[in-house]
């Protein structure tokens, strides 16, 4: 037991430095970690758990003091690469886990929230960074005694497994099941800016089948009045006919093979007062009501023209508004 004054080494429980005489009972004086007015059992589960989380901590010291007098990182290193900041923790780094795993949690959380947008896109990548940067320092730091190339070698590999494993597959699979499509022009209860999630891999025998609201690709071009009309590129809409049916839009009614349908284009009041045709084999209908530029003067013959889209330009299901968040929630 050293004297904090003089600095000599005393015999363990001395009450008094056997040189100086300073007093060295605040050293041996036991400490209670529980509150004076904390009952049996809140001083029970305490005790308990102040002994196990030291327990846990030399455990961890032991495991790590072990994995460092090899070559190369333990699996157990290895296995905790996957979570950002867990490594850190168990090799002894706890204030820079926390610090790892906040920036990561925040990141991560901007990139789900403003998902389909840019600052979505760069959420998911500062995050991406954050998980490999750590895995980097990691491979740097607990490789003892290998060259400064190799280390770094090593670091590459591990960051290009982290990020085929457990970012790529995630973000491809997201991209066809999830994928957003950004409008540009307001049509029934959409807004400009809404962020819409298609479905463009899962579909169920029946797809595409009227009710509906779908991506398609358009690519087609009219004229009215001497004004020429160009469509082209990805839209959504509503299916209101399969091939072989005979559509009867009365506004603001539709019937489809003499009988009242219950939907609707998403935007009927950009549609003349009446349009009447019967569709193709192998094509659906579907106005192109949303941010079409053609105007309720045109003759219903190029509505109909414009209407009618083969199968295979049919995408996707639009089944989700991701946001803004105020307008969350399914797409009917």
């Amino acid at each position: 037991m050293q004297c904090p004054s003089c600095g000599f080494e005393n015999m363990p429980g001395s009450e008094g430095c056997a040189r100086c005489g300073t007093s060295l009972k605040l050293a041996t004086m036991t400490i209670e970690t529980v509150p004076p007015r904390a009952g049996k059992w809140a001083r029970r589960l305490r005790g308990r758990l102040a002994s196990r989380w030291q327990i846990q901590g030399r455990d961890s010291a032991k495991r790590f003091n072990a994995a460092a007098r090899h070559n190369l990182p333990t699996w157990s290193i290895f296995f905790r690469l996957v979570f950002p900041g867990w490594a850190h923790r168990f090799t002894g780094e706890p204030e820079l886990a926390r610090r790892i795993l906040l920036g990561y949690l925040a990141m991560l959380a901007m990139g789900i929230a403003g998902y389909g947008t840019f600052f979505g896109d760069a959420g998911i990548a500062f995050a991406a960074a954050i998980h490999v940067g750590s895995a980097f320092d990691i491979c740097l730091k607990h490789i003892p005694g290998a060259r400064a190339g190799r280390r770094v070698f090593f670091a590459i590999i591990v960051d290009a497994v982290i990020l085929l494993c457990l970012y790529a597959p995630p973000v491809c699979l997201g991209r066809w099941i999830a994928h957003p499509l950004v409008l540009q022009d307001a049509a029934g209860s959409f807004h400009p800016g809404d962020v819409l999630l298609v479905n463009e891999l899962f579909h169920l025998p029946d797809f595409p089948r009227p009710g509906q609201i779908v991506e398609y690709n358009e690519d087609r071009h009219g004229g009215d009045f001497h004004v020429d009309y160009v469509i082209a590129g990805p839209r959504i809409d509503r299916i209101l006919g399969v091939g072989g049916d005979h559509v009867v839009w009365d506004y603001p009614h539709l019937f489809v093979n003499g009988q009242p349908s219950p939907f609707q284009p998403l935007d009927p009041h950009g549609l003349p007062q009446h349009v009447e045709v019967d569709v193709p084999p192998g094509d659906v209908l579907l106005f192109p009501t949303v941010g079409s530029t053609i105007q309720m003067r045109s003759q219903w013959i190029f509505w109909a023209n414009f209407a009618f889209v083969p199968r295979g330009d049919v995408v996707g299901v639009v089944y989700w508004r991701w946001g803004p968040f105020w307008r969350f929630g399914p797409v009917r």
